[in-house]
């Protein structure tokens, strides 16, 4: 059963119409779901609209050497500092990447990949989507996921109603220069790379089900 309500973490995540949804292999999906998590189902949510790319890591299966993140500064505040890197074999780390969207239109459609592979306590770990505000809280998560299985995980999702709509408030209330989506991984797991898919424009009336 889904249920919707505010929670505001002591850790300065603050979560907005959280839908819970069953696990899928373990995990703990939050405003995510594993259907349409494919680019045919996004051209077909919004034809007309080209997606865009936002990368982070090498696909190299946490092969040496690391790759370097680019938190935001209010993201490393949010961390208490910089984080470690791409393919770093993180125990009690933190990872921490931000993409500058450079968009102020309403989100379409999403598609969120990446991986990751749990070195202790996989349980307690979790992956945040979301803005971190200017000066380091809240964090304003769009979409997490967490309950890491101890093994590697390939994760592909797509964004639901209520994640499309949270990440439309970064971008939608922003200038172009402030649309800033950061990504946070805590703490005993790796991540090998992050690829976010995003389409631009109004949403068609389709939705998931196209």
């Amino acid at each position: 059963m889904n249920r919707s309500f505010l929670r505001v973490l002591a850790s300065g995540f603050v979560i907005y119409s959280m839908v819970l949804v069953a696990p899928v292999s373990g995990l703990t999906l939050t405003n995510l779901t594993t259907i349409g998590a494919t680019i045919a189902a996004g051209n077909a949510a919004c034809p007309g609209q080209s997606f865009f790319l936002y990368s982070g890591g090498y696909g190299d299966n946490f092969a040496a050497p690391t790759e370097p993140t680019y938190p935001s500064p209010d993201l490393q505040i949010f961390m208490g500092g910089p984080g470690v890197y791409y393919d770093w074999p993180a125990l009690n780390e933190e990872v921490g990447d931000s993409f500058n969207l450079q968009n102020k239109r309403s989100v379409c459609y999403g598609i969120i990949r990446f991986r990751t592979n749990s070195i202790s306590l996989a349980s307690t770990d979790g992956f945040h989507i979301g803005h971190v505000a200017s000066g380091g809280s809240p964090f304003n998560v769009a979409a997490s996921v967490t309950d890491f299985p101890a093994t590697t995980v390939d994760h592909n999702y797509a964004l639901d109603a209520t994640g499309l709509t949270l990440l439309s408030s970064i971008t939608g209330g922003a200038t172009p220069l402030d649309s800033v989506l950061d990504a946070y991984l805590q703490d005993d797991s790796q991540i090998d790379f992050i690829r976010i898919f995003i389409w631009y424009g109004p949403p068609s009336t389709c939705g998931l089900a196209c």
